[in-house]
């Protein structure tokens, strides 16, 4: 599986050896690692290549995994190498104990927003 190549604070410098290591990983092993086909995984791949603004939400399953810091990293590596980090729409969002990951339909994380919550909101 992937290394667990720091990227952050140093994208530039590091992205070569990060997608070095990428092209070095097996599909066969990616699937088996993350439990996923390659036909599911390329496609969540097309979505966040069009997507103009990302949102990464995550539980408890992530960070309490036996690689939950290197899951995190690299969360937030993906999310800073396509600049949707500081952007409105845009960012990571932790979910973290009982209530906060129960919770997230509450506070308004949904796929697709309501009507009555337009994009203007966020315009600043």
């Amino acid at each position: 599986m992937c290394s667990t190549t720091r990227l952050s604070p140093n994208i530039p410098r590091d992205f070569t050896a990060f997608a070095d290591d990428l092209h070095a990983t097996r599909w066969q092993d990616i699937e088996q690692e993350s439990g996923l086909t390659r036909e599911s995984l390329t496609q969540v791949a097309a979505a966040y290549a069009k997507s103009r603004a990302t949102i990464v939400t995550y539980g408890m399953g992530i960070t309490q995994h036996n690689k939950g810091t290197s899951n995190v990293r690299l969360i937030a590596d993906l999310l800073l190498m396509r600049g949707n980090i500081g952007k409105p729409g845009a960012g990571i969002c932790p979910l973290r104990g009982h209530s906060n990951v129960q919770g997230n339909r509450t506070v308004g994380i949904q796929r697709k927003n309501p009507p009555r919550l337009s994009s203007t909101a966020c315009s600043g």
